[in-house]
């Protein structure tokens, strides 16, 4: 009888212990928890939620046979869930889990692991077929997670969105990724990432197919792709890139190639869809293949919208490109689009009776409140001007620091206001109640305080290829540069000043007739294109604003270009640049230098020229026969 209690104590420790792993390890990152089949692979999922559990893969396991009794209908259940996600390590050691796949398209946040957060994963393949709805790839649904050194081959299939060849979303950069892979989805579809940030050292090879957002590693991505390479077909709809679909804030992509063709609608390029709202540096990137799509498609980035300084240099595009308008070999559309501010007239201002003075002048004694003048009156320490008052007597007014504390800055003056304005001067305590400068004029709200300039320096880039539309904007580098709504506001700072409602001394001598308002000032920002040094090569045709290296330039350079192309159209078609504007002349230089354009023919029929089809005038071109032609 002792030895059957004995032995079932036994019994309930073993099962116990197992109920957490049921093999050997302690899981710490010295003894962590050794996985030798699939049961203790599936034990992972009862340490979620739990940081620093350990887990490390001691030979492979094929789950082909294990999924079949176990799971024969939907296969592998996703480890973890978004409420409790895998935050521990899992390390491969080097070994292969084959025969995976899941069947589960009514579900979201599929993968080897449903959700994962600051988890980290290495030196790992796996080989299977992956089947969800949304959040869906072969590693993880979505979460953060430190991949290295990572492996996939198969099938990754979405019926909704964020579908990856890795995972659905992935928060945390990553990199050694190698995916060989058929990766489809609806919108945020990529080879690696539906949503991403940061790759190096990444190979895709296989194809990628999605709606808006998606890229051969990233539907949508931010941060920095570095050495990454992509060898298969992209298509998709709105947002479609080589590499990235659509980069969100400020993106870096440094010496990463895609090859074969890309196909989209708006927003199509052989590397990035598009870009928008930050610094944009894409450096000795290639694309080889063919780029369609609709409108603002590039051979390397369709559209850069809103930049702030960025740098595209070293790359290059070699394929055709087709579309409507807006294409370039390089960029098919630069452009900003925020809304411009409102300048229109808020209020009549003047200064609170708290803040008039008792000032001596002489000999003679004065109480009385001052006047602001802002556009035609710089403030130093002391600035005087003479009025005279009702008895011809002269009065001094006295302009001081102090009145002006806390206030608009003396840098300011004459830029916070739109035109000049004068609060209302009243001599009040001399018992006439006479107003010594007539009225109050007009205070302007959301006034531009400062400009600041921000460039796009194109340097160093080829396109080779020709490049069909059936509309405007087409060039061999940029289709369409700067046109509409070049003026980005930002908020730069508010004043608070006061205003009296009404004139006449009793309205200025009554506290309940004066009330406050915030003078809100916007900063202007110059966006400036230069391209340098850059080369294209093949045929140009579309309807109007056509040129062998810009389409149409809104200001900025071109300087040491080559162009050799044959170019056809109806106007505005330009062996350089088809129409050559500028809407700000006195921000920044706005020239032609010493460029070449060789084509064999140029067809139009209304502003037609060897290097530019129309200028307003507002560029520097240098003449034939100097050192700058």
């Amino acid at each position: 009888m002792k030895r059957i209690i004995t032995l079932t104590l036994m019994l309930c420790t073993v099962f116990t212990m197992s109920a957490q792993f049921s093999g050997s390890g302690t899981g710490t990152s010295s003894d962590p928890y050794r996985i030798f089949n699939a049961d203790q692979l599936t034990q992972m999922r009862n340490f979620l939620n739990q940081e620093g559990v350990y887990f490390k893969l001691q030979n492979d396991i094929n789950l082909t046979d294990w999924l079949a009794d176990n799971y024969p209908t939907q296969g592998w259940q996703p480890v973890g869930s978004t409420s409790e996600p895998f935050k521990g390590t899992l390390d491969g050691n080097g070994k292969t889990i084959s025969g995976f796949s899941i069947t589960r398209t009514s579900a979201d946040y599929i993968g080897l692991f449903a959700a994962v957060d600051g988890a980290t994963i290495k030196d790992l393949t796996l080989k299977g077929d992956i089947q969800g709805k949304s959040y869906v790839g072969s590693l993880m649904g979505s979460g953060s997670a430190t991949v290295t050194n990572y492996s996939f081959d198969g099938t990754v299939t979405g019926t909704g969105n964020y579908i990856g060849g890795v995972g659905g979303m992935q928060n945390t950069a990553s990199s050694n990724l190698t995916v060989n892979a058929t990766v489809k989805g609806a919108q945020h579809t990529g080879g690696i990432y539906g949503q991403g940030v940061g790759l190096t050292s990444v190979t895709f090879t296989g194809q990628v197919r999605g709606t808006s957002y998606t890229g051969g590693l990233a539907g949508q991505g931010s941060d920095t792709f570095s050495s990454c390479m992509m060898s298969g077909p992209v298509e998709g709809a709105s947002y479609t890139g080589g590499l990235v679909g659509y980069a969100t804030a400020s993106i870096s992509i440094e010496n990463c190639t895609h090859q074969n063709n890309v196909t989209g609608t708006t927003y199509t390029g052989g590397i990035v869809g598009a870009t928008s709202d930050g610094a944009v540096t894409l450096t000795s990137c290639y694309a080889d293949g063919n780029v369609t799509g609709t409108t603002s498609v590039g051979g390397v980035c369709g559209q850069i919208l809103n930049p702030a300084n960025s740098t595209i240099s070293g790359c290059n595009y070699w394929g055709d490109i087709t579309g409507t308008s807006q294409l370039g070999g390089i960029i098919g559309h630069l452009t900003t689009n925020y809304t411009p501010i409102d300048f229109t007239s808020t209020t009549t201002a003047g200064y609170a009776a708290s803040e008039w003075k008792q000032i001596n002048s002489s000999s003679k004694e004065y109480n009385y409140c001052y006047t602001r003048y802002f556009s035609t009156i710089r403030l130093n320490d002391k600035n005087f001007f003479v009025t005279t008052n009702s008895n011809n007597s002269d009065i001094y007014y006295e302009l001081l620091n102090s009145l002006y504390a806390g206030r608009i800055s003396y840098d300011a003056i004459g830029i916070w206001a739109k035109e000049c304005f004068i609060a209302t001067v009243y001599n009040y305590n001399d018992g006439t109640g006479v107003e010594h400068t007539p009225g109050v004029r007009t205070v302007y709200n959301n006034v531009r305080t400062s400009s600041s300039e921000c460039n796009v320096n194109i340097t160093n880039c080829s396109a080779i290829g020709n490049i069909y539309g059936t509309s405007t904007h087409i060039g061999g580098i940029i289709g369409q540069d700067i046109e509409e709504n070049r003026e980005i506001y930002s908020l730069d700072r508010e004043e608070t000043v006061y205003y009296v409602e009404g004139e006449g001394i009793n309205n200025i001598l009554s506290d309940n007739s004066w009330k406050e308002i915030t003078l809100r000032g916007y900063s202007y920002i110059y966006t400036t294109t230069n391209i340098n040094e850059s080369y294209f090569s093949g045929n140009i045709a579309g309807t109007s604003y056509i040129g062998g290296i810009a389409g149409s330039k809104d200001g900025g350079c071109i300087n040491k270009c080559y162009a050799s192309a044959s170019i056809s159209g109806e106007q505005f078609l330009g062996g350089i640049a088809g129409s050559l504007t500028k809407k700000d002349i006195d921000n920044n230089e706005n020239s032609l230098n010493a460029n070449v354009a060789i084509c064999t023919k140029i067809s139009g029929n209304t502003n037609v020229g060897r290097i530019y089809g129309a200028t307003d005038g507002n560029f520097s071109i240098a003449e034939l026969g100097t050192t700058n032609e």
